[in-house]
C-alpha cells in the first residue's frame, strides 16, 4: 500500500486540487449505483426486510416525494439513478484522460527542461541511455500506472458502497463475510510487496539494457566492421535474459494472485450460505440477495485488486522517474542567468586555471594565456593535452578547478551564462545535424518572419549556398539522420552557416575538418578564413593546413 500512498502524494504535487475531483467523481458514482441497486432489494427480500435499515431508508425517502415505495417507482428510481451514474463513469474516464495527456506531457516537458538545466559533467557520468530509457520507457509506465491506480479506486469505491448495502440489510451476516475475508486481505498483501520488488528489479534491468541496446545501436558501423560485436551481444543476452527472468517470476505471480484469490473467496461464500440457511435457518431469498450484493462486491474487490497488482508492476517506474527528477534538480548548473552580458569585443583571458574530471588527474594545470578579441587562434597539442576541455570550458559548460575564465575583466561566474551561450557558435568533428529541411537546420526552427533570407545570406557566406541551390528542393532539401544525404564536407558548412544564422560573437572548430578528405576541408577551410577579423575564432586542429592563417597558436602539452 506503501507504493499507491506514494503514488497518490506524487500525483497530488502535480495535479492539486484535480486529484480530489478525479476521485469525488469516482465515489459519487459508486455511491449511484449502490442507490440504483439498493432501490428493489428491499422488494426482493420480501416482507423479511420490512424492519431492516434500508427499507426505512427508502420509504422514508419515497415519502419526502410524494410517492409510494411500489415496484414501479423503485424500477423508476433505480432507471434514473443508474443512467446518472453512467454520466459520472464517462465524465470521470474523460476527466481522468484529460488529467493523464497534460501530466505526461508535462513530466516530459519538465525531465527535458531539467536535463539542459543539469550540470553538463552530470550529463556525462549518467550517460545518454539513462535519459532515453526516462523519456521512452519509464514515462509510459508511469502513465499505466496511473491508469491503473484509477482502475483501482474506481473498483474499490464500488466494493466499499456493495459492501455497505447488505451491512444494511443484515449486519450480522455480513459483517461475518468480511470478517472471514480479513486474513485473505494480509496474505495478499504479503504477495503483493514480492510483486513490486520484481517490478522495481525489473525496472533497473530495463534500464541496463537500454543502455547496451543504445551504445551498440550508436556504434554500429565500428562493431559490425571489425567484428566486435559479440562482446556487447553478450551483455544485452545477459541482461534480456535477466529481464525475461523477472518477468516470468511477476507474470506467474500474477497468475497465482488472480486465480487464487476469486477461489478463496468463493469457498468463504459457500460455505456461509451452507450455514446460515441450513443450521441457522434464515431466509433463503434475504440470504441470497445479500450473497448477490456480496458477489458484486467481491468481483469489484478482486478487479481491484488485479488493478493494484498491474500498478504494482509499474509501480517502479514511477519511483525511478522521480529519482531522476530529483537528482536533475540536485545536480541543476549553478550560473547566474541574470549576470552581465559578455562583451565579445573585449580580449578572454584564463588566468592560472587547472581542471581535472571528477578529481582525477588534472587534464589542465596552471594555464594563463589571452585570447584578442576578432582574432583567430589556435590550440594545437597531443591528444589528451586538454585542448577539448579548455574550449568546453570557454563556453561555461565546464569550470575551472582553480583559476579564472573572463571577458573582458569580468569572470565567468558573473556573466549571464545564457547570454554567453548565445553568443558562442560551435562546430566539432561530428557535424550536428538534424533529420530536418537544410533550413530548419540552419535556422533551428526559427520563426522570425525573415528568417528565409538570413538563412541565404548566412549560407552564402559558409560557401554553401551553391549546393544547397543546386539540390532538387533546396533548402527544403531533407537531410536525413545526421545528415545522411550529403557529403562530411557539406554538413560541415551547414553547421557554419548555423553559427552564422545566430550571428554568434566566438566561433569555436574543434577539430572540423579533421575527418575530411583533401577537397572538403579546402572548402570548408575557406568558409573558415573567410570570417576572419569579423568574429573571435578558435581552431583546435592537427593539420598545418587548418592554422596556417592564424594569428596566434596555442601549444598544450
Amino acid at each position: 500500500m506503501n507504493e499507491f500512498i506514494y503514488l497518490i502524494r506524487y500525483l497530488y504535487s502535480m495535479i492539486r486540487w484535480r486529484l480530489f475531483a478525479w476521485v469525488a467523481l469516482l465515489m459519487i458514482a459508486s455511491l449511484l449505483e449502490g442507490l440504483s441497486i439498493s432501490m428493489i432489494l428491499p422488494i426482493l427480500a420480501g416482507s423479511e426486510s420490512t424492519d431492516s435499515p434500508l427499507y426505512k431508508f427508502l420509504t422514508d425517502g419515497a415519502e419526502l416525494l410524494g410517492l409510494p415505495y411500489t415496484l414501479p417507482v423503485a424500477v423508476a428510481g433505480m432507471a434514473i439513478l443508474y443512467l446518472l451514474r453512467t454520466s459520472f463513469i464517462i465524465y470521470q474516464r474523460v476527466y481522468a484522460a484529460d488529467i493523464t495527456g497534460k501530466l505526461m506531457a508535462r513530466l516530459k516537458i519538465t525531465l527535458v527542461e531539467q536535463v539542459y538545466a543539469a550540470d553538463y559533467q552530470y550529463f556525462l557520468e549518467r550517460g545518454l541511455s539513462a535519459f532515453t530509457n526516462a523519456v521512452t520507457v519509464e514515462l509510459g509506465n508511469v502513465s499505466r500506472a496511473f491508469e491503473h491506480c484509477n482502475r483501482f479506486i474506481a473498483n474499490l469505491g464500488f466494493a466499499i458502497v456493495f459492501i455497505a448495502i447488505p451491512m444494511a440489510i443484515n449486519p450480522i451476516f455480513s459483517s461475518i463475510v468480511i470478517i472471514v475475508g480479513v486474513p485473505g486481505y494480509f496474505l495478499l498483501k504479503r504477495l503483493f510487496n514480492v510483486v513490486r520488488n520484481f517490478s522495481i528489479r525489473s525496472t533497473a534491468a530495463n534500464l541496463g539494457l537500454q543502455s547496451y541496446i543504445i551504445q551498440g545501436l550508436v556504434n554500429f558501423k565500428y562493431l559490425k566492421a571489425t567484428g566486435s560485436h559479440p562482446g556487447i551481444f553478450g551483455r544485452i543476452r545477459a541482461t534480456s535474459r535477466e529481464q525475461g527472468r523477472l518477468d516470468y517470476k511477476q507474470n506467474a505471480l500474477s497468475a497465482v494472485l488472480e486465480n487464487s484469490t476469486d477461489l478463496f473467496f468463493m469457498l468463504v461464500i459457500a460455505g456461509l450460505l451452507l450455514y446460515f440457511v441450513e443450521i441457522q435457518r434464515n431466509s433463503l431469498i434475504e440470504i441470497g440477495v445479500i450473497l448477490f450484493i456480496v458477489r458484486r462486491a467481491m468481483v469489484y474487490s478482486l478487479n481491484a485488486q488485479r488493478s493494484f497488482q498491474e500498478f504494482l508492476r509499474y509501480s517502479g517506474s514511477v519511483r525511478e522517474f522521480q529519482r531522476l527528477s530529483d537528482e536533475l534538480s540536485e545536480r541543476e548548473e549553478s550560473v547566474d542567468h541574470r549576470g552581465t552580458a559578455p562583451d565579445f569585443d573585449r580580449p578572454i583571458t584564463l588566468t592560472n586555471v587547472s581542471f581535472g574530471y571528477g578529481g582525477s588527474e588534472k587534464v589542465l594545470d596552471n594555464v594563463s594565456l589571452t585570447i584578442p578579441p576578432n582574432s583567430m587562434v589556435a590550440f594545437v597539442g597531443a591528444s589528451g593535452a586538454g585542448k577539448s576541455t579548455l574550449v568546453t570550458m570557454l563556453t561555461g559548460l565546464l569550470r575551472p578547478t582553480s583559476g579564472e575564465i573572463a571577458i573582458g575583466g569580468i569572470p565567468y561566474d558573473k556573466l549571464s551564462q545564457r547570454k554567453l551561450r548565445e553568443g558562442i557558435g560551435y562546430v566539432t568533428q561530428e557535424s550536428v545535424i538534424f533529420n530536418d529541411t537544410i533550413h530548419n537546420n540552419i535556422s533551428l526552427w526559427d520563426s522570425e518572419s525573415d528568417s528565409r533570407d538570413k538563412v541565404h545570406t548566412a549560407a552564402r557566406t559558409a560557401r554553401a549556398s551553391d549546393f544547397i541551390e543546386s539540390l532538387s528542393e533546396g533548402y527544403d532539401s531533407l537531410l536525413g539522420d545526421n545528415g545522411i544525404n550529403i557529403s562530411g564536407g557539406q554538413r560541415q558548412r551547414i553547421s557554419i552557416a548555423r553559427e552564422l544564422y545566430k550571428d554568434a560573437s566566438l566561433l569555436i572548430f574543434d577539430e572540423a575538418t579533421s575527418a575530411l578528405d583533401t577537397e572538403s576541408e579546402s572548402e570548408v577551410q575557406n568558409s573558415i578564413d573567410a570570417l576572419r577579423g569579423n568574429k573571435t575564432i578558435i581552431l583546435i586542429a592537427h593539420r598545418l593546413s587548418t592554422i596556417r592563417n592564424c594569428d596566434i597558436i596555442f601549444v598544450l602539452k
